[in-house]
């Protein structure tokens, strides 16, 4: 169900054009990518499939920083509500990580 949730959120973010104003393209449609992240990640921890969440994690924080224009730069600096990158090194410590 989290799978099939998360393309959900990445059809929602398809379907805003491109000339959408940028409010709704890198808030609303950012945010509906990332979720579908979050959603498969945790998919993926729950699963016990340490590499996939691991990768999914790194695309996660790729994607994120692109997240970040306009009003919105540097918007996830200093994240420690959900600090997803200590999370990140965490995984990376794990063993099952290197599969």
């Amino acid at each position: 169900m989290l799978r099939a949730s998360a393309e959900r959120f990445d059809a929602i973010a398809d379907t805003i054009p491109a000339d959408a104003s940028e409010f709704i393209r890198l808030n609303l449609g950012a945010q509906s990518r990332m979720m579908g992240f979050l959603y498969r990640y945790t998919a993926a921890i729950i699963e016990n499939d340490l590499p996939a969440a691991f990768k999914i994690l790194d695309e996660y924080l790729d994607a994120r920083r692109v997240f970040e224009q306009g009003k919105w730069t540097d918007w996830y600096r200093g994240d420690r509500k959900c600090n997803w990158a200590s999370k990140r090194r965490e995984l990376a410590k794990s063993p099952a990580t290197a599969k």
